[in-house]
């Protein structure tokens, strides 16, 4: 620092004693100068961690383990004395290598039934691969950014780099977490009558009304008499979920109820810089890949159930329902017809031939990895009922099948103590042999020996 200040001493000495330059140019440089060392000035801070502050957490008190050397590439050892991973790299660490990002860093609001289970399961594997720090509250499934303090503290030398945990979103708090300077800030909505049909039987309206009116009622009519039990505009987790989600009801909008939908759809508009749509999943992960300068192989999901609808759910909707949904979902309506209309224009922006191509490109990589992770022929139980494909031979090998096809509850626990403690040794459900210290040392040593997530041979 001393000789930081005394290098801007003499330069501005230099500067005023030179008699060919005016003094106008004297000043102007001085002061370009001083900007260019104060920037210099935090930068040092920051690798030699003069200053560190402590988040005041309950979880404050844990000490992050994981020892970070600058020896020869590619070396990742477990150790089996203390059960923690110690990983040895010569790349640089997280701040680093995410800075040759567009934006370094992800916001992800998650929004109730839109896909999002899986597309933060896309995020974790990234972040994890990267050695991102997560935002999120310790072992929890949601996040309350109005408590920042609360939050699960970053590494040493470390800045949050992506959050991607159920919460009402709050500007205020978020731009706190991640700065929209560094981040690219991102969500996703439905279209409102599948939305509608899948938080409908989610959250248990269907089966609430088979118990009220017997077991004859029909998937339309259970729907029909759930929406009468409603009056005026509502917003939660059934009824124009993604407006609750993006924080509608938190809003102080004023004028009519039309001018209210307005000014939020414009303040979401002015947040997001890029909503994705769940009905254009591949082209909305395609276009999120461009606009964070990732991989193809970065954005590689797997469908997580593939269990048919029960044969009462298959019949389409009359056009009277499908209205009466329409007019009750008057929100989310308005915000998916507006986004998705700018989707289109995000296309038109990059090219649409070649934009075009780049999603055949994806789906044939996602559809050949996905044929890889499982046997088709085989299927399984899965949480609540589900049924999901087995996995094959070749997930034993590559673990980020079985990353991706992990539920993101067990996940965000086993996140919290990797970026806590590095004490990740609890066993994957869905694979007794497998635990996910074992999991997360094989996608992270294998990203540091330059693998990819997916090789065909």
């Amino acid at each position: 620092r001393i000789q930081i200040l005394f290098e801007m001493v003499t330069l501005k000495q230099t500067l005023l004693n030179n008699s060919k330059l005016p003094w106008i140019l004297s000043i102007i440089a001085f002061v370009y100068c001083i900007v260019y060392f104060v920037q210099i000035y935090h930068n040092t801070d920051i690798v030699f961690n003069i200053v560190h502050p402590k988040p005041k957490t309950k979880v404050a008190s844990f000490q992050t383990s994981t020892s970070i050397e600058r020896n020869p590439p590619h070396e990742a050892s477990f150790n089996k004395q203390d059960n923690l991973l110690s990983i040895s790299t010569a790349l640089p660490d997280v701040d680093s290598a995410v800075q040759q990002i567009k934006k370094k860093n992800l916001m992800f609001i998650k929004t109730h039934k839109c896909g999002t289970s899986t597309l933060v399961n896309v995020f974790y594997l990234y972040g994890v691969r990267h050695r991102s720090n997560f935002a999120l509250q310790p072992y929890k499934h949601n996040i309350n950014s109005n408590d920042i303090r609360g939050l699960l503290p970053p590494r040493p030398n470390g800045t949050y780099n992506i959050q991607c945990q159920h919460g009402v979103f709050n500007p205020s708090s978020e731009h706190k977490i991640l700065p929209k300077a560094t981040s690219l800030y991102t969500t996703i909505i439905r279209s409102p009558v599948s939305h509608f049909k899948s938080a409908f039987s989610f959250w248990g309206g269907d089966r609430n009304m088979i118990k009220k009116y017997g077991e004859n009622i029909t998937y339309e009519e259970s729907m029909n008499k759930w929406l009468e039990t409603y009056s005026g505009v509502s917003v939660g987790l059934t009824l124009n979920s993604a407006s609750h989600d993006l924080g509608f009801a938190h809003y102080s909008f004023t004028g009519s109820l039309q001018q209210k939908i307005e000014a939020f759809i414009e303040h979401i508009d002015r947040e997001m810089d890029l909503v994705m749509i769940t009905d254009r999943m591949d082209e909305s992960l395609v276009m999120l890949k461009e606009k964070l300068g990732w991989n193809l192989t970065d954005i590689l999901y797997l469908k997580r159930m593939v269990a048919r609808k029960p044969e009462r759910k298959l019949k389409p909707l009359s056009n009277t329902t499908i209205n009466r949904i329409m007019d009750r979902q008057i929100i989310d309506r308005q915000l998916f017809d507006y986004f998705n209309k700018k989707f289109d224009k995000h296309i038109d922006d990059y090219g649409r031939e070649r934009f075009a191509k780049l999603v055949k490109d994806f789906q044939d990589v996602r559809l050949r990895f996905e044929n890889k992770c499982f046997d088709k022929n085989r299927t399984i139980r899965g949480v609540m009922g589900t049924e999901t494909w087995a996995f094959s031979e070749y997930a034993s090998k590559n673990l980020v099948c079985v990353f991706l096809q992990s539920r993101d509850v067990q996940l965000t626990k086993a996140i919290t103590q990797l970026q806590l403690t590095n004490d990740y040794t609890k066993e994957l459900s869905n694979n007794k042999d497998i635990v996910f210290k074992d999991m997360f040392q094989k996608v992270q040593s294998d990203f540091m020996a330059g693998l990819p997530v997916f090789e065909e041979n």
